[in-house]
């Protein structure tokens, strides 16, 4: 009997581990479950507990420990061990961005004669562009290059990846996809309440969220700056729900950052108005539960967060990055934009929506029908099945 078509996904880090390339590997994967793929996971993590075969996937995990030489070198030859085990059973490499072990991949990719899937999952830094200014970027964009074929996630993606003088013919435009039936909108406002009192949120007031690491990239400051400027001029009570890692060894976490904010709700005594929470495996509870989301990132791909937030009926507001504005959101449309670090204009999009709850309203039920028309992991996953059944048949 013909074994099924093998596919290894290469990405930084995997569930329950939370990244969003390994969230969007995850969903993609979850959507593939057929019976002429079989998956692979190869994935790296600083979590030593984790377990290499811990779900119905073969998962293989590399600890990566402090990144200190040795513990680079160990890790290389676990990756090699781990591909002479599983070259066999393998035909396609799926490679979700871009880092250094990746290197050593396209190198085993090539001797093994694997047909390689390099996706660029960030604008500003695994795009061709961004990896060549890099130290020893020139390296790095050498075996970058290598891929039989380049996966965008939106057009300046895309057109960043032409500028930069690789080949059109080997690049295809794929956007993220999302389980909309998991992220949806609440039924109804009873709904909303019961989650609140389950998940400990407060039951009355506005809620607004916040989902990503506590890094500058991420702009967890910009939205508290914001809400500072706002919380004594709205009668209502407000909350900002911060969902994301602030411990830990993640390297995008910023230390200095979390203890500023900190410092600062203790000091304007804000500590009933702000909700931290570290990580949750049941995200589509929070986005239910919320009223508001708010995207402040100051790079990204086609970010998971917004999509889902978007996908669960939220009003979003977002900083005008370009995979956003040219391909997910039109301002006033399915959601507000705000210039980049623009904390006033920020403040003024969430009064906005506060003052006036139809435009609240509206703006999440053209962003559903966004998400759904456009962006439904089942249209996405169809994409990808079509991609590698075709690389397969060229091999």
């Amino acid at each position: 009997m013909k074994r099924p078509l093998g596919i290894c996904m290469v990405t930084g880090a995997f569930y329950p581990e939370i990244s969003g390339a390994g969230l969007q590997c995850k969903t993609l994967m979850d959507s593939l479950k057929i019976d002429n793929i079989k998956f692979f996971v190869l994935t790296t993590t600083r979590n030593s507990s984790l377990k290499d075969n811990d779900s119905d996937m073969d998962i293989f995990r590399i600890y990566v420990g402090n990144m200190g030489f040795c513990a680079k070198f160990k890790a290389a030859l676990n990756i090699i061990s781990i591909f002479l085990k599983i070259q066999r059973k393998i035909d396609i490499i799926h490679i979700h961005g871009f880092s250094n072990k990746n290197i050593l991949i396209v190198l085993l990719a090539k001797i093994f004669r694997k047909k390689l899937i390099q996706k660029m999952t960030s604008f500003g830094d695994d795009d061709p562009v961004s990896i060549a200014s890099m130290k020893f970027g020139m390296i790095k964009r050498f075996f970058f290059s290598k891929a039989d074929i380049f996966i965008s996630v939106n057009p300046a993606m895309s057109r960043a990846f032409i500028e930069a003088g690789l080949p059109k013919s080997r690049l295809l435009t794929i956007p993220n996809g999302v389980d909309i039936e998991r992220f949806c909108p609440p039924e109804n406002s009873n709904e909303k309440i019961l989650l609140r009192k389950e998940l400990g949120l407060p039951e009355n007031g506005t809620l607004i969220l916040f989902v990503g690491f506590f890094s500058k990239d991420k702009g967890p400051d910009i939205l508290f700056e914001a809400f500072k400027n706002i919380k004594g001029k709205i009668k209502e009570d407000l909350y900002i729900i911060f969902i994301g890692t602030t411990k830990g060894k993640y390297f995008e976490i910023d230390v200095s950052l979390i203890k500023t904010i900190k410092d600062d709700i203790e000091k304007f005594s804000m500590q009933n108005n702000i909700i931290f929470i570290e990580s949750t495996l049941e995200i589509e509870k929070y986005y239910k539960a919320s009223d508001i989301f708010v995207f402040p990132s100051l790079r990204e791909g086609l970010p998971n967060a917004l999509m889902e937030a978007m996908s669960s009926g939220l009003p979003c507001i977002s900083s005008d990055l370009e995979g956003i504005k040219d391909n997910l959101i039109c301002n006033e449309k399915e959601g507000l934009i705000f210039g980049r670090v623009n904390i006033n204009k920020l403040s003024s999009a969430i009064c906005s929506i506060l003052e006036d709850k139809n435009l609240g309203n509206e703006l999440g039920i053209k962003a559903r029908k966004k998400i759904v028309d456009n962006f439904s992991i089942d249209k996405i996953s169809k994409m990808y099945d079509a991609l590698y059944k075709r690389l397969y048949e060229k091999a």
